[in-house]
């Protein structure tokens, strides 16, 4: 019996993997920025981790590389954005304090324009009220029917008239 090593076959179609990822994956990109950079799928990237070693340790180097510490540029927007949000909760609290100012003037100029309301409000079960209304609604619907007046082929108690059977004369 004899052995046959069966070596693979060359040819097919290249592989997409691409040096520039492992580059992207030591600056600590996620898989979904890399796809985005080199304009491919996750899913061809998640594929890139399993199969190719290089690029799964510079994966790897670059999560450590971020979790430890932030670099320039990411400190420099993050100041940048917590310089705006200052700016915008000053900007929120005078804009509170201007509304708040108006709505008070509103409330003394409707306050000395509109007369006071006569009386006071009417009860719930007042005629016309929205809860009346309703209630007469309910009161109909659960009211004892009406007997209705016997039909054509009803006797006057309800019943059923008798036909007339025409082979009775034979």
């Amino acid at each position: 019996m004899s052995i046959h090593i069966v070596e693979p076959l060359k040819g097919g179609r290249p592989a997409t993997y691409r040096p520039a990822a492992a580059a992207l994956a030591e600056q600590g990109a996620t898989l979904a920025e890399i796809a985005d950079a080199l304009k491919t799928t996750v899913r061809t990237v998640s594929r890139w981790r399993l199969n190719y070693p290089e690029f799964r340790e510079a994966l790897d180097h670059g999560r450590h590389k971020k979790a430890n510490g932030q670099t320039d540029a990411q400190l420099a927007r993050a100041a940048i954005a917590q310089r705006e949000r200052d700016r915008l909760a000053a900007a929120k609290a005078a804009g509170e304090a201007a509304f708040r100012e108006a709505a008070l003037e509103l409330k003394q100029l409707l306050a000395s324009a509109a007369p006071p309301l006569s009386g006071t409000p009417a009860p719930p079960d007042a005629p016309g009220s929205p809860a009346s209304r309703l209630s007469e609604r309910r009161a109909v619907r659960q009211a004892p029917a009406e007997p209705e007046e016997p039909q054509g082929w009803q006797g006057g108690d309800g019943e059923p008239v008798p036909l007339d059977d025409p082979r009775s004369e034979w």
